[in-house]
C-alpha cells in the first residue's frame, strides 16, 4: 500500500468476518470514529473470548500488484 510516497504492508485475513489492526497502526489513513459519521459503532470478541474495542474505521486502497 503505497500514499503520498510511503510505502507500508498490510495483512488481510481473508477468512474473518472483520479485519482489525492495532489502534497505533496506518496512522496515513485517517480514523473514521465508530458512531460518527455513519459508522456503526461494533461490538468484537477475539479468539480468547476477550472484547475488543471499536475505534472506528480506516479506508485503505490497495492496488494489484
Amino acid at each position: 500500500v503505497e500514499m503520498s510516497g510511503e510505502k507500508t504492508h498490510i495483512t488481510v485475513d481473508s477468512g474473518a468476518a472483520d479485519s482489525v489492526s492495532p489502534m497505533n497502526w496506518g496512522h496515513q489513513f485517517p480514523l473514521q470514529a465508530a458512531g460518527s459519521q455513519g459508522i456503526p459503532k461494533r461490538t468484537f470478541v477475539a479468539a480468547s473470548g476477550n472484547a475488543m474495542a471499536h475505534h472506528g474505521q480506516r479506508t485503505v486502497k490497495v492496488h494489484p500488484f
